[in-house]
């Protein structure tokens, strides 16, 4: 698993020293292909069964106390493709590594979305014979368009490549639980909040993980690796970086301008924007030129470049 590009930049991340990265990545890769295969024949298997039924109306057929409905509301907002994009890009922190894997995976996420809603056309649980005794948090959506959950296949993508991210740092590799099983939770807040059947959000997380899988699979450690690593190297130029910021602050508009239809996960909201901005303006504040004693101006990315420790300019999610 290794990519044929040998580059004194690339170092930490992508061709790792010790054998402890690249078991991480293996790891990380097996574990992602057996839930997408397993919550693909779950999907298929529950969708349009008396399974699908029972679980959501043991789920969300009691109206549950405002904390509990403002929690799943906020998780749900997570969801958004708003706000992966945001936590995708405060996750990566001046490399560009990740940056260059989020335009394939966010086209491709989209793409097999509207194509599967269209295609399967599904009837939403509350527009279905049930949704008169479903306890429905937020906005009552009905008519068709439910399989795949959307949410669920954005918030699987997005943990993926995070865990995937994650696994290549040994000091950071304990982080992966906890994103795993945030992206869980924010799937199931779908079926909480009355929006998705069960199986919906099944078949959206195996998308999500197989979409994923089939990025990193011809970007990081296939054919377009080379690809991968010159999109990689551009973002993070001083203005690959200012335009990333760029990036960020439109995100955080879009999702302030985005009516999520769930008023109570404003303090999911309100979390994002912050992480956004402050990225943001951290990400701009360190790629501003720097003035050398001589009064030269010098880009960050071209000192390190110019430097006889040029290759701890490094792709790897410990920078910055």
């Amino acid at each position: 698993m290794r990519v044929p590009v040998q580059d004194p930049a690339v170092g930490a991340w992508l061709l790792p020293a010790p054998g402890a990265a690249v078991r991480g990545r293996r790891l990380a890769m097996t574990v992602m292909a057996l839930l997408s295969l397993l919550l693909l024949a779950a999907g298929v298997a529950v969708q349009g069964s008396v399974w699908d039924r029972t679980w959501i109306l043991a789920l969300a057929a009691g109206q549950a106390p405002w904390p509990v409905q403002m929690l799943w509301s906020s998780l749900t907002v997570a969801g958004f493709g708003w706000s992966c994009l945001i936590l995708l890009l405060a996750a990566d922190r001046r490399d560009g590594a990740l940056v260059a894997l989020m335009a394939p995976v966010f086209l491709i996420v989209g793409g097999v979305t509207y194509g599967l809603k269209q295609w399967l056309a599904t009837t939403r649980p509350a527009g279905s014979d049930i949704g008169t005794v479903l306890a429905v948090v937020g906005e009552r959506i009905q008519g068709i368009g439910s399989t795949p959950s959307g949410h669920a296949l954005a918030a699987a993508a997005t943990a993926a490549l995070l865990v995937f991210w994650f696994a290549s740092a040994p000091r950071l590799r304990s982080a992966c639980w906890a994103i795993g099983l945030l992206g869980v939770a924010v799937a199931v807040s779908r079926v909480m909040v009355g929006a998705h059947w069960p199986s919906d959000v099944l078949l959206g997380m195996a998308v999500g993980l197989g979409t994923v899988m089939a990025v990193l699979a011809l970007m990081v450690m296939g054919p377009f690796a080379a690809l991968w690593l010159t999109l990689a190297r551009a973002s993070a130029t001083t203005r690959g970086q200012r335009r990333v910021a760029g990036v960020e602050v439109v995100a955080v508009l879009g999702l302030l301008a985005t009516p999520t239809g769930y008023p109570l996960g404003w303090p999911m909201e309100v979390a994002l924007v912050v992480l956004g901005l402050g990225s943001a303006f951290m990400r701009w504040r360190r790629a501003r030129p720097e003035q050398d004693a001589g009064g030269d101006v010098t880009a960050p990315d071209e000192a390190a470049e110019g430097s006889p420790d040029a290759s701890a300019h490094r792709l790897g999610p410990g920078r910055g």
